[in-house]
């Protein structure tokens, strides 16, 4: 894991109880009292669990408790460390922003390229409640996570949510933890509450598939048994018997950590798209005109390149 979280749970701890805590918890975690983390550079994964279990030691709480106090910290710690301004054009309200937090991961490699992200997939929601599932290879992040949901939630959208979790299952090496998400109030908030959204002008019904298909470099197009029944020039270029085939004998997904059945990929279609690439190229312009990153086609020069732009200057 890259040092970014360790520093996350060593300003927590030195914020929380104090920097002599701090030396006592890394010395008695066998890490050596004078130990330096670099934010960018690679470390073991056991770093944070041998801390959090040496500070449950030193101070008598439970691991879990600390792991969700730590994560309300570090997601109060990556605003004031120059993230705040990316953060904030993740999405309108809580609900799309929740649906963003891949994008932002992903696009994080632009400064930590040994990045293993984390998946979040939002199985359901209504205007009260929401059922996040979260994917890692990593254990021991159930509470951690919790606690970033929450701070995140009040820091900018203003809400008070309380997170439930409902239960969790191993896939493979991925490790399923499914969250019930709740709040009090009427909505799931807003950036701008004075925002009025403006929908594309209606096309009607003149456009012809195969002009319709040719505004898109990439495409598939996907029965239900996940036969690649047409696919763009591009595609046919990289490999021309692409077409006609399984998607699974073709492509491996990635990411979300899903399998690949008609259903699973089929639950991710319901976005937006905007056949445009943006002209702005600062996200301080994205927040005076009350823009996010979900108005933006995810394209090379669309928010890869805004996000590039953003980490060039952290």
């Amino acid at each position: 894991m890259y040092g970014l979280l360790i520093v996350g749970v060593q300003h927590f701890i030195e914020t929380t109880y104090g920097s002599e805590c701090w030396n006592r918890v890394v010395e008695r975690a066998g890490l050596g009292a004078a130990v330096t983390y670099q934010t960018q550079k690679v470390y073991s994964e056991t770093i944070i669990e041998r801390i959090l279990e040496a500070l449950s030691e030193e101070i008598g709480e439970t691991v879990d408790e600390l792991s969700y106090q730590s994560g309300l910290y570090f997601a109060a710690f990556t605003t004031h460390s120059g993230y705040e301004k990316l953060l904030r054009v993740q999405g309108r309200d809580f609900i799309h922003f929740l649906q963003n937090l891949d994008n932002l991961h992903e696009h994080l490699r632009f400064s930590y390229p040994k990045i293993r992200p984390p998946s979040f997939f939002v199985k359901s929601n209504s205007s009260a409640r929401i059922e996040l599932v979260y994917s890692s290879k990593r254990l021991g992040y159930v509470h951690y996570v919790r606690g970033q949901l929450v701070n995140l939630a009040k820091q900018f959208f203003d809400l008070d949510i309380h997170v439930r979790l409902l239960g969790q299952e191993r896939e493979g090496l991925v490790n399923h933890v499914t969250y019930e998400i709740t709040h009090e109030g009427k909505s799931w908030g807003s950036l701008e509450a004075d925002y009025e959204e403006q929908g594309l002008p209606e096309w009607g019904n003149t456009v012809r598939a195969d002009e319709f298909f040719t505004l898109f470099s990439f495409y598939l197009v996907l029965t239900r048994d996940l036969q690649l029944k047409k696919v763009s020039q591009s595609f046919r270029n990289l490999d021309p018997e692409i077409e006609g085939a399984n998607l699974s004998d073709k492509f491996l997904i990635a990411r979300p950590y899903i399998s690949v059945t008609f259903d699973a990929v089929s639950s991710f279609w319901g976005l937006e798209q905007f056949i445009c690439n943006s002209k702005l190229s600062v996200l301080e312009r994205f927040i005076r005109r009350a823009l996010m990153l979900s108005n933006t086609a995810d394209s090379v020069v669309g928010r890869s390149t805004l996000l590039s732009l953003h980490s060039e200057s952290l």
